[in-house]
């Protein structure tokens, strides 16, 4: 889901006429926002493989290539720049040139025109990602993340409540795990608990609790932008809130999105819990209301926030891909 919205991210910023090649149609459908769907033509593609010979076939007005492969939980290495390899070579010798997004953590072997990783740790990988591919343009680090104009532009006043959203995948079923924990929390604060599309229709009620369903991205960036405290998932919305410098508690979906809160917590950006699923609801109450009622706490992710500025390395991004749509 992560890559779906990071990629609407970037269609609304260029505002140009794009092909999204998707193994999952019908989600990019759903996610997509009305307004950016009328700039693009969604095209189902069983085997990513098989991409450079349609794109040879039926797409050769196409002359750049944004590949952003999502991470596949059980096969690490599914992701990883040499998985990929002949995959770009075939790209670049129809003569479209390739920008890969990625957010791994360690540096792998990319052929690439250019790379956007926005793990923490990815500024320190520069020597490795050189050694590999000398003429590779990078952008790497926290700071170069694809923020949604949405959040730009977000308007709304802090107030007590707590904002919760275990990611729009919630691939391990955080959502009904933490059902128990959100009804709790609730008691002593108003709750907005933001659901995913693809959640699937499990219900969470509870006094205090609001649900958001397929909410926009201005009410998303809104409900974020304002809120005393949030619990997410270690992915986009993460990000998305130290944009937002707003302190909070990060579990993971998954492996990848462990080490991806950790590098966080390392920073002092999140208090982070570790693998969802193996955490007790209970934990996850006592967690939010220390550090609902700590301000110190509070106060020093959002000090460590303030020093990634996330505005800027987006702008840097979107000026980066058109450098290569208009040379």
């Amino acid at each position: 889901m992560g890559h779906l919205t990071r990629m609407q991210s970037l269609i609304t910023r260029l505002d140009v006429a794009s092909v999204f090649f998707t193994r999952t149609p019908d989600m990019v459908e759903r996610v997509f926002d009305p307004t950016v769907g009328t700039k693009i033509e969604i095209v189902a593609l069983e085997n990513p493989f098989d991409l450079p010979s349609r794109l040879e076939k039926e797409y050769p007005a196409v002359s750049l290539l944004l590949l952003d492969p999502p991470i596949d939980p059980d096969n690490a290495s599914a992701t990883t720049g040499p998985t990929w390899c002949k995959f770009v070579n075939a790209i670049k010798a129809l003569g479209k040139p390739v920008i890969r997004f990625t957010d791994e953590p360690r540096a792998t072997r990319h052929n690439t025109d250019m790379l956007v990783n926005d793990h923490p740790n990815a500024a320190d990988f520069v020597d490795e990602y050189k050694a590999g591919n000398s003429d590779i343009k990078l952008l790497t680090g926290l700071q170069f993340f694809l923020i949604d104009p949405e959040h730009d532009n977000a308007e709304s006043a802090h107030h007590e409540g707590i904002f919760i959203c275990f990611g729009g995948g919630d691939q391990s079923g955080l959502v009904e795990h933490f059902a128990p924990a959100v009804r709790e929390i609730a008691k002593n604060s108003p709750v907005d608990l933001v659901v995913g599309a693809a959640c699937g229709d499990i219900e969470v009620t509870g006094e205090n609790v609001t649900v958001h369903r397929d909410i926009s991205p201005a009410q998303f960036a809104s409900l974020l932008k304002g809120t005393h405290l949030a619990i997410t998932a270690a992915g986009n919305t993460m990000i998305e809130r130290v944009f937002h410098q707003r302190p909070g508690i990060s579990v993971a979906q998954f492996d990848h999105q462990n080490y991806f809160g950790t590098a966080f917590a390392e920073r002092h950006l999140t208090v982070h819990l570790g693998i969802g699923i193996d955490i007790s609801p209970n934990d996850l109450v006592t967690s939010a209301e220390q550090l609902y009622h700590d301000d110190d706490a509070r106060d020093a992710q959002i000090s460590a926030a303030r020093t990634h500025d996330i505005r800027s390395g987006c702008s840097e991004i979107v000026s980066g891909v058109r450098s290569f749509l208009d040379s």
